[in-house]
This record gives C-alpha cells, sequence and structure tokens, in this order.
C-alpha cells in the first residue's frame, strides 16, 4: 500500500503557531509529527509559500523553520493548473474572491493528492465544496480528492 498523499494549504501551517486556537494547533502539531515519521507524502505549491511570505515577518520566520523539520515536494502551478483554477471560480463553486483557494484545490489534484488539508472550513473543507469539486475532479481527472480538516485524518471520520 502507498503512502497517503497529503497537499497542505498554507492554515496548516500557520496553526502550527496558532496559540489562539488550541485545538486546530494541537491538531496541526501532531500532523507535523506524522509527517516527521514519514506516515505522509506532502506537497506544497507556489501558492503556499506566496501566503506564507505575506505574514508578519516573525510569523514568516517561525512558519519557515517549521518548513525544515520536514520532507515536501513542491508543486508550481502549470497553465492547466490555473484554468482549472479559474475553472472553480467561473462554476461559483467559489467565490471570486477565493482565487488563492482555487489554486490550492488544483495543486491538490495536480500533485494526485488524496487529500487537500486545510483549516478554511468555510470555502475548501466542507461538504458543499467536496461534493462539487469531487464531481469535477472525477469526471475530468478519474481520481478522488477529499478535503478535510487535518483532525479528520487522526478521528477516522473521512467520507470521500
Amino acid at each position: 500500500m502507498r503512502t497517503p498523499r497529503v497537499y497542505l494549504d498554507t492554515s496548516v501551517i500557520s496553526h502550527l503557531d496558532q496559540p489562539k486556537k488550541p485545538i486546530e494547533q494541537e491538531y496541526s502539531l501532531r500532523l507535523w509529527d506524522a509527517i516527521i515519521r514519514g506516515e505522509y507524502e506532502v506537497w506544497l505549491s507556489d501558492v503556499v509559500f506566496d501566503e506564507i511570505k505575506g505574514c508578519k515577518p516573525e510569523k514568516v520566520e517561525r512558519l519557515t523553520e517549521y518548513l525544515k523539520d520536514i520532507e515536501y515536494k513542491n508543486y508550481t502551478l502549470t497553465d492547466e493548473a490555473r484554468l482549472f483554477a479559474e475553472n472553480i471560480i467561473e462554476r461559483k463553486i467559489l467565490p471570486p474572491r477565493c482565487v488563492e483557494d482555487s489554486q490550492h484545490i488544483a495543486a491538490a489534484i495536480f500533485t494526485k493528492s488524496d487529500y487537500l488539508l486545510s483549516w478554511n472550513l468555510k470555502h475548501l473543507a466542507n461538504s458543499k465544496t467536496n461534493q462539487k469539486i469531487r464531481y469535477l475532479v472525477i469526471e475530468d481527472y478519474k481520481q478522488e480528492l477529499a478535503i478535510i480538516k487535518p483532525s479528520v485524518l487522526f478521528e477516522g471520520r473521512i467520507i470521500i
């Protein structure tokens, strides 16, 4: 059996350093430990790094230190992935202001990830988005993608 492939959006990395949200931080740290142990193949994208660069300098430094602790593969969005992300917006799966979120979805699809992990419940890790994206992914790319919170990996409630 192959190692599960996960794409991390920026919120997962950001919550490693989020003491005001202790539950999310705890699960993000548990995930990080699992990644260090090699339980997941991790993918990030240029979108993640661009969003991290937009944080306050002290947070950028802390998050960069966390990233040094894990092995990950970096994905640069291709023209095809960018078109797919635009299609997500055009189909009104996500609102126009959610360009980066649509790009995270595209990156997860084009890296053939099993899971897109996110703490963004409003736009990504919710059943409405999952249903619509699942239809697109199965129809266009013949693969499965679950967009879930990191806690779901540990609670065993993954429903694709």
